[in-house]
């Protein structure tokens, strides 16, 4: 049972009357609530929240005295939200100004107002933004940074040293997600602890090395597949993707040859052969030589 058929069902053992109240207005049991007592005013005030305009205008024209007050409040900052402080078609480098600026009684609609307005600017103006949020803004302005530099419409490859210092600097776990994307393989090995403490799954840059060692894992566990490939492996697939959103060409090409390979052992003898080879693959180039080698 949802929120509100609970808050009904207990209304109803309340209040017998509880259908002859709702059918008067609509989302009126919440008032009828209310009435009956059992709610602290916060709750009351914020389920009050789910009425339209309309129904809060006659509640606050109506006999009780309580709930027109807190109609009447919920009507006034809901008034207050539709009226910007700045025009939509206000110069863009003024909302700017306000908001480095910090003006009183017009910062946070200029904030409001860069973020809605950001994809209809010129690159130039994106990168004032973008610039502006790093340095001034706080984690939500950051992280709508992130966001931009995540998708492509906005990306060049001339922000990777900015993404690198910003990563350095405030250790986001969304820009995370940036720096796998966008930052080059060597530079993901050397931050490679950091970058897993802000929860980035290490499949995403550890390349063909991670994969072998989940194939290995698999078939120690397991013993068999129900073919002979390694794609048989549960999560390989996944991995495989993952490999080719990150442009590891070279990764996939090495796995693709492993599997071709290994195809041809016999299948009583496959599991075993398979594990061997992959333990041979990564006894000379462990995760620790790759990290030792790109310092």
């Amino acid at each position: 049972m949802d929120k509100d058929g609970e808050a009904r069902r207990i209304y109803q053992k309340k209040n017998k009357n509880f259908m002859l109240i709702e059918s008067a207005l609509p989302g009126v049991y919440i008032i009828a609530m209310y009435k009956d007592n059992f709610l602290s005013l916060f709750a009351r005030e914020a389920l009050m929240q789910k009425l339209t305009t309309k129904e809060l205008t006659e509640l606050s024209e109506g006999a009780d005295d309580e709930l027109a007050m807190l109609a009447n409040r919920i009507l006034q900052e809901r008034k207050s939200l539709r009226k910007p402080s700045h025009r939509l078609n206000y110069p863009i480098q003024e909302v700017l100004d306000d908001y480095v600026n910090h003006r009183t009684g017009k910062f946070a609609e200029a904030k409001r107002q860069l973020h809605k307005r950001f994809d209809g600017q010129d690159h130039d103006m994106q990168e004032q933004i973008m610039l502006t949020f790093m340095e001034l803004g706080k984690l939500q302005e950051r992280n709508f940074v992130y966001e931009k530099l995540y998708g492509d419409d906005f990306w060049v490859d001339a922000y990777i040293p900015l993404v690198q210092a910003w990563w350095e600097e405030f250790h986001d776990p969304k820009m995370a997600k940036v720096v796998v994307k966008r930052c080059p393989k060597g530079y993901l090995l050397k931050h490679f602890e950091e970058l897993k403490k802000c929860g980035v799954h290490i499949t995403q840059f550890e390349g063909s090395h991670a994969v072998l060692e989940t194939v290995r894992e698999y078939l120690l566990n397991n013993g068999k597949v129900i073919a002979e490939t390694i794609y048989a492996v549960p999560e390989v697939r996944q991995m495989m993707t993952q490999l080719g959103q990150m442009g590891m060409i070279s990764d996939i090409i090495a796995l693709d040859a492993f599997d071709l390979r290994t195809c041809a052992i016999p299948r009583d003898e496959w599991a075993g052969a398979v594990i061997e080879e992959i333990e041979n693959e990564l006894s000379g180039s462990s995760y620790k030589q790759l990290l030792t080698n790109t310092q």
